[in-house]
């Protein structure tokens, strides 16, 4: 092999925390119990300028789109390090047995010993570990892949018998989602938000909307933003409107 089909990559590795769910049949982990159930797990690698790389494998060549071979300067100081993060985490190895482990479950995958621990890895951990300069990927299936709403954006017109017409939306990267469908959604899923209940929702309650594409997107009331708790109200004075998802009344 000639010197100019090798690629030497040289750099300090990017730490990788993945988190997927899979159905998944538990046993013998943590207080899962005995059941198949959505498993919410992580993976870790390194991300080596573009290579990805299993910090339980110690090869160092891997090959390339072009047929050439790539040689990677492992870190090894800077991945025990990361692991050390990892671990000091919560997160454990996940051991499953072959006969109930699902061909599309990567070979390596860690989790929570409580499941209930999840909601708040996520929402204090995983920003520290950010910090850290891991980089967090969410994949399409992971219960986790949440985007939060910053702003809601809408109009309000007069209509007759004393109702207001309103259409509202959120910006979701350089595209506007009608938020009226989301919220006949909601309201289908969460009777609380019906005429009866309206006062058992807390003004600090958080709001999930899920698209039929599988986009969920979550909308926090109260945290610093004042006029948050206000938006969640308004939320709960729109009304269907003659059961158009589209058209709603307030």
């Amino acid at each position: 092999m000639s010197s100019s089909e090798l690629r030497v990559i040289d750099v300090e590795p990017v730490p990788v925390l993945q988190l997927d769910t899979q159905n998944v049949y538990m046993g013998g982990f943590g207080n899962y119990g005995y059941r198949n159930w959505p498993l919410d797990f992580a993976t870790f690698s390194f991300d080596y300028d573009g290579i990805s790389v299993d910090p339980k494998q110690d090869t160092t060549l891997f090959p390339a789109d072009n047929g050439n071979v790539i040689q990677i300067q492992r870190r090894s100081d800077i991945e025990k390090q990361r692991a050390k993060e990892l671990k000091n985490c919560g997160l454990e190895l996940i051991t499953l047995s072959d006969k109930t482990r699902p061909p599309t479950l990567p070979d390596t995958i860690y989790g929570l010993p409580n499941p209930e621990s999840w909601p708040s890895f996520v929402s204090h951990t995983l920003p520290t570990l950010e910090n850290k300069g891991w980089r967090i990927v969410m994949t399409h299936d992971s219960n986790f892949n949440i985007i939060e709403i910053n702003d809601i954006s809408g109009s309000i017109q007069s209509s007759d018998e004393g109702w207001f017409d309103v259409e509202m939306g959120i910006l979701v990267g350089d595209r506007t989602v009608r938020l009226e469908p989301l919220l006949a959604d909601l309201f289908r899923r969460d009777r609380r938000w019906l005429d009866g209940e309206l006062e058992t929702i807390d003004d600090d309650e958080g709001i999930i909307l899920s698209t039929e594409q599988g986009e969920r997107f979550a909308y926090r009331c109260q945290p610093p933003q004042a006029g948050r708790s206000r938006t969640c109200r308004s939320v709960r004075s729109i009304r269907p409107w003659q059961g158009n998802a589209e058209g709603f009344r307030a």
